[in-house]
């Protein structure tokens, strides 16, 4: 039997369609890792935003009151729920006046709230971002509750 060029036959071995799969799936998963950080952060903007949002309501509350006195809950700034969820519901934001009881008029003996602190707590999927969930107090101490630190989420 003669060998002729045209009678061979062209394509790839079982080995190198393995190895171009391998290759796809490594870039693949690095791929999904970038997406869901990118997803994850995005997510982190829409609960900062309400969290000073709810903040700069605080400052207005504050300076409207005699005797000047924050917030005590997310309803005296006017949100409609105390557990307010931000606009895709991966966080509910809440107000915490204190002391605790106090009131933000002062008013039928309770004590004028003289600080507060905002805690945006994650909600489904977003509870597995590294950053967790975030607080605000009233002196504009940021903070995280999870594993990355305060400065790389905010």
């Amino acid at each position: 039997m003669k060998y002729s060029p045209a009678s061979t036959q062209r394509g790839f071995t079982l080995t190198e369609l393995m190895i171009a799969v391998a290759v796809l799936a490594i870039i693949a998963s690095m791929a999904y890792s970038s997406y869901q950080s990118s997803v994850f952060k995005a997510r982190r903007a829409e609960a900062k935003a309400l969290v000073l949002e709810a903040a700069s309501r605080q400052e207005q509350v504050f300076s409207s009151q005699s005797p000047n006195s924050y917030g005590q809950n997310m309803t005296t700034l006017g949100y409609a729920n105390n557990n307010q969820p931000t606009p895709n519901s991966h966080y509910l934001v809440t107000v915490t006046g204190t002391p605790p009881g106090c009131a933000a008029d002062g008013v039928g003996g309770a004590a004028s709230c003289t600080a507060y602190a905002i805690t945006a707590q994650a909600q489904g999927a977003q509870i597995h971002d590294d950053c967790g969930n975030f607080t605000l107090n009233q002196f504009g101490a940021r903070g995280v509750s999870g594993t990355l630190p305060a400065a790389d989420c905010w």
